[in-house]
This record gives structure tokens, sequence and C-alpha cells, in this order.
């Protein structure tokens, strides 16, 4: 989903947001109340996520 809005705010169209930050709330919330190993196993694909936010993020400043 986030590489889809990147793709369409590179394109200079408007992406919707809204619930995003709701969603990644749960997400990292749910990851704080895993034991510890299970916490370590998510860690590469929540890296993964913050990589996709970021160019997201970077997109969506693009003039």
């Amino acid at each position: 989903m986030l590489r889809l809005a990147e793709a369409i705010a590179a394109g200079g169209r408007p992406v919707d947001l809204a619930g995003l930050d709701e969603h990644l709330g749960r997400i990292c919330a749910k990851a704080l109340d895993l034991p510890p190993p299970a916490g370590a196993a998510l860690r590469p694909d929540l890296i993964a996520l913050l990589r996709d936010l970021d160019a997201l993020a970077v997109a969506l400043h693009r003039p």
C-alpha cells in the first residue's frame, strides 16, 4: 500500500493517507506487546516499513 501511495505521489497526484497513523500506531503497539524473541524476529519487517514510509514522505514533498 505504501509503495502504491509513493508511486501516486511521485506522479503528482494527491494521496489520501487518512487512517494511516492509526494503523501504524496499532502495529507499533502490538509489536511492543510481543515477547522479545518474536519482537526481534519482526524487526526486519518494521525496518522495511520505516524505509517505505520515508520514501513516501520524500515523494509527498517533491515539487
